[in-house]
């Protein structure tokens, strides 16, 4: 994607070019290609500049480092290059890396702040003459720009999209574009576009400590838009504004307007804030505080979009205007976790783009490391940036170090499918470990407490094996000081070398302290001549002991009872068969209506009107399918699951609605009103989840989803009209890792799960409706546990924040995590006595409260049926020791009997149950795990006998 934030200003210093003089100008060409060669022939008999000599260029350039002065980094040495020649402009060409057509690379800079004026690619074809013709005009747009009086500095950064789709993403740019036109076309006004992200980060370099740009504050054109309506109504919400420093220039404007007239109103207001921008004294004084406080604002707001191209993108110029700003290395590295976490579970994997994507991988990782360099180097305290919201604070290192998992050398062998793979890593761990082992120096990091400190050693023993962690250790020891905290720090070491491993084979335990390796590292630091060998001995005991403990610890069996209270009776279930496709266990079944019920498995959805006859459903537009959440809302089943493309695969959501009885099926999409699923590529679909949906009333759901942003909607279907979704809430703001309290916003896009919809009444007996919304987000598992709260009557959202919901699992769906029962929601929450306890939601409020104790911890299943609730444990059976049988799951059977404050345990070693429902012809089911070469779904009918003694 193309940026056209325009921040990177040419620089128009106080001390800058004489206008109307002609400039000293150098050619750089270090690879004497034979078409620079003619171009400095042309160069020479052209007007407007005065060349320095080739030999002297060759002396200077002998001494400096051509890929230093043209790197990132370079603003600093182009600024001493050009006064070393006494020359105000520097051109260079040379081949570009990297494309597959040749082309020479023309680079205009100046050299007063030591920026790049122009860059440009210029083809190499057959024809000499055209080719060199072509380059002087790339020189001569760079030689005019820097002779031109600049009035007028613009910067247009694309422009807000407030859609809750992405459908019209494209429109930031485009926007933007208009707006720079204006500016473009006039004389004395500067336009200086970014290039895509990877140029950018080539362009606004960290490796130019206190370099500050003297220059004009520019004029910021700044815009959001928002498509409102449908069809012919569709209009275009615009908000204008421009602002200098911080401060407006000119008129900020408002529009609703169709399309066809919103270029012209762009164009328009934006040649009105340029000229605004040019009244009073000309060219102000520059405020660089104000401006790059300006442009980190900007940086967190696009984070909080959800646009970290942008945002770090934003945050590197800032830093480039003041960098004193040095918490800004910190935000960097932050956003880059979200595309390193991205690329590493759903891009390395591909067997057609996991190298590109690695070596993306590496590149993002290397840029996030040269930022927390820059940031120590400026004596940034690690301390003080902790992430937020993922139950205990974590060192921001940490966190970005973990979206690094991939460096592992078995990691990369087993999913990379490039021979590639192992050398890349290789050069990127070398890089890695010679960058902490200096950052360790630093003095905020040496003497940071244990914690802090050992986040900056972890890099040196990442995927070493046993023996290269005890030389490490070794060396960290050799050089403690002679000083009296060197002892503790020697503690922290210590503990890392006996607590080394190699890494297992898969399926294996680690080992600890044993091997030849290990011998000879314990007998060098228990050796009384070893300075701290007192620490060593009282640390190995220490070691030792926690090995022995832990060897004790054995977690608590399961519960068995002599009872036998449930009897399941197998029954043979004959479902229709598509040809050429094999059978599927099924997920689910739900009752819906008399005599009549409906189930489903990974490909279709059933309905049986007879006992034991099941009818597949005519497939929708969108089956075959991956229905995932089936409900009954008292007339229609809705399904919501994972739509397929025989060809390609999963290509995002899909939502039907079903009349039973009539066998007839709708498809609900945007063109009903819903928000628009994203487009997914081949590997994006694995971080989708389907429509979470309930039941509102015969033909009305509440339906949540995620187009990028979350949303949460209701639904009305009637089979003449269609669907007419209202959309209740939208959450469109990025997680902020580092923000304390995050879980307290509605406005933080999630991935939505479970849905459910509370009934009630108040005190004077009117109705109360609210709405439950599941909601997750990666690293942030507290907002997991605070369900959003919305009244579908007044169409308003809150986080209640007393408030928990622990185990209404976002990822349930349809489950068992979460039943319902009368209008109220049940759910499980743990306690300190390692078992669990039966919750209930009501409204008003809304209130939580115990319904009973004694849940056991593996709750795999609850339901209500009747006023008695079932709960299914999972319990795990491991093979007998030297045994080649696999390993098993058997299910145990607990009850909440209706009044009763404490489960009981009706019988364990059953099957392994994977559902329970009750069905319109055998009352109460499971659905038991499928066996054998067919995967036919092992169905029972389930009897439950009341206590002893009731």
């Amino acid at each position: 994607m193309r940026l056209s934030l325009v921040v990177l200003i040419s620089a128009v210093l106080s001390t800058g070019p004489v206008y109307g003089a002609d400039p000293v100008c150098a050619l750089l060409d270090p690879d004497k290609h034979p078409r620079v060669t003619l171009l400095e022939a042309r160069l020479l008999t052209q007007p407007g500049a005065t060349w320095v000599e080739r030999t002297a260029i060759d002396k200077v350039l002998k001494e400096q480092k051509l890929q230093a002065l043209l790197a990132p980094q370079g603003v600093g040495d182009r600024v001493r290059f050009g006064k070393l020649l006494k020359a105000d402009l520097l051109v260079t060409v040379r081949p570009v890396t990297g494309t597959g057509a040749t082309a020479l690379e023309v680079i205009v800079s100046e050299t007063v702040g030591g920026l790049r004026l122009a860059a440009s690619a210029v083809p190499v074809t057959g024809d000499a003459d055209a080719d060199v013709a072509a380059l002087l005009a790339a020189v001569r747009a760079g030689v005019v720009r820097h002779g031109e009086k600049v009035t007028q500095v613009v910067a247009v950064p694309p422009f807000v999209s407030n859609d809750l789709e992405h459908t019209h993403d494209h429109m930031r740019g485009a926007l933007a574009k208009l707006a720079e036109a204006e500016a473009l076309g006039r004389k004395g006004v500067v336009v200086v576009e970014l290039a895509e992200a990877e140029a950018l980060a080539k362009e606004l370099a960290l490796a130019a400590p206190g370099t500050k740009l003297e220059r004009p504050a520019p004029v910021y054109l700044l815009g959001e838009y928002r498509h409102q309506g449908q069809g012919n109504e569709r209009t275009i919400a615009l908000k204008l504004r421009a602002e200098r420093a911080g401060k407006p220039v000119g008129k900020s404007e408002t529009f609703t307007l169709k399309r066809d007239a919103v270029a012209a109103a762009v164009r328009k207001w934006s040649a009105g804030a340029i000229d605004a921008g040019t009244d009073g004294p000309g060219r102000q004084p520059a405020a660089p505080a104000a401006e790059a406080a300006q442009l980190a604002a900007r940086a967190k707001t696009a984070l909080r979009l959800g646009y970290w191209e942008e945002a770090v993108a934003l945050a590197e110029a800032a830093l480039l205007v003041d960098p004193t700003q040095i918490d800004l290395h910190v935000f960097v590295m932050i956003a880059l976790g979200d595309p390193l976490r991205k690329i590493h579970w759903h891009e390395l994997s591909s067997r057609t783009d996991g190298l590109k994507a690695f070596r993306r991988f590496l590149l993002l990782y290397r840029r996030g490391l040269e930022h927390l360099e820059a940031f120590i180097d400026a004596g940034g305290d690690p301390s003080r940036h902790t992430m937020r919201g993922t139950g205990v604070d974590q060192l921001f290192l940490s966190y970005f170090r973990g979206q690094a998992y991939y460096l592992r050398t078995e990691l990369v062998t087993m999913h990379l499918h490039a021979p590639e793979g192992p050398a890349l890593l290789e050069e990127a761990r070398q890089f890695e470990r010679a960058l902490f082992a200096r950052l360790l120096k630093a003095p905020q990091v040496a003497n940071a407490s244990q914690d802090v400190h050992l986040q900056f050693v972890a890099p040196l023993l990442h995927n070493l094996s046993a023996a290269e962690q005890y030389a490490v250790v070794e060396r960290l020891l050799a050089g403690l000081p002679d000083a009296p905290a060197s002892a503790e720090k020697a503690r922290w070491y210590l503990i890392l070398g006996f607590d080394a491993f190699d890494q297992p084979e898969q399926g294996r335990p680690a080992v600890f302290r044993t091997g030849p390796a290990y011998e000879a590292f314990k007998s060098r630091v228990l050796n009384e001549k070893f300075r701290f060998a007192a620490v060593a001995k009282d640390e190995l005991a220490r070691a030792e002991k926690r090995e022995a403990d832990s060897k004790k610890y054995r977690p608590p069996a399961p519960a068995t009872t002599s009872a036998r209270d449930v009897r399941l009776t197998a029954l043979k279930l004959e479902l229709p068969v598509l040809p050429n496709r094999p059978a599927r266990p099924l997920l689910g079944l739900v009752a819906a209506g008399p005599n009549l019920d409906v189930a489903w498995d990974g490909m279709a959805v059933y309905v049986t009107k007879e006992k034991g006859q099941f009818e597949r459903l005519a497939p929708s537009a969108t089956w075959p399918s991956l229905p995932e959440s089936v409900i009954f809302d008292g007339k229609y089943v809705w399904a919501s699951g994972m739509d397929v493309n025989p060809k390609i695969g999963v290509t995002g959501w899909f939502l039907t609605a079903t009349d039973p009885v009539a066998g007839k099926t709708w498809n609900l999409t945007k063109t009903d009103g819903l928000p628009a699923p994203p487009a997914l590529t081949e590997v994006q679909w694995r971080s989708e989840r389907p429509l979470a949906i309930a039941a509102l009333g015969p033909g009305r759901v509440c339906v949540a989803g995620a187009a990028g942003r979350a949303w949460v909607a209701t639904l009305t279907f009637n089979p003449a009209t269609g669907g007419t979704a209202k959309v209740l809430h939208e959450a469109r703001e990025a997680p902020d890792r580092l923000e304390k309290d995050q879980w307290k916003k509605t406005n933080v896009k999630f991935m939505p799960g479970s849905v459910r919809v509370l009934t009630g009444a108040s005190a004077d007996g009117q109705p109360v409706t609210r709405i439950v919304v599941g909601r997750s987000i990666g690293d942030t598992p507290e907002i997991s546990a605070r369900p959003l709260i919305i009244d579908p009557d007044r169409a308003t959202t809150e986080v209640v924040p007393d408030l928990r919901v622990p185990s209404f699992d976002p990822r349930a769906g349809n489950r068992g995590k979460g039943p319902m029962l009368n209008g109220k929601l049940f759910f499980q929450e743990p306690t300190l006595y390692g078992e669990q306890r039966l919750m209930r939601l009501t409204v008003p409020g809304p209130v939580s409260e115990v319904v009973a104790t004694g849940l056991p911890r593996n709750v795999w299943f609850i339901h209500p049926d009747g006023q008695r609730f079932h709960v299914i444990e999972h319990v795990f059976i491991p093979p007998p020791a030297g045994a080649q049988a696999p390993a098993r799951w058997t299910s145990n059977w607990w009850v909440v009997e209706p009044g009763a404050t404490r489960a009981r345990l009706a019988a364990s070693g059953l099957p392994h149950i994977s559902w329970v429902g009750t069905s319109a012809h055998y009352g109460l089911v499971a659905l038991g795990e499928s066996d054998g070469p067919d995967r036919t779904t092992n169905f029972y009918k389930v009897e439950v006998a009341a206590p002893a003694g009731k």
